[in-house]
């Protein structure tokens, strides 16, 4: 693989899914993705 940076924020939320369990989820919203390596 290739290395890459990345400028964003990590977004972190929960919902119910159709059983009723309480999931949860971490997002990476990036805002720029750079390709670091050759």
């Amino acid at each position: 693989g290739k290395e890459i940076g990345i400028e964003g924020k990590l977004t972190h939320r929960s919902y119910d899914d159709k059983d009723g369990i309480k999931r949860y989820v971490t997002e990476v919203v990036a805002n720029e993705i750079l390709l670091i390596g050759k």
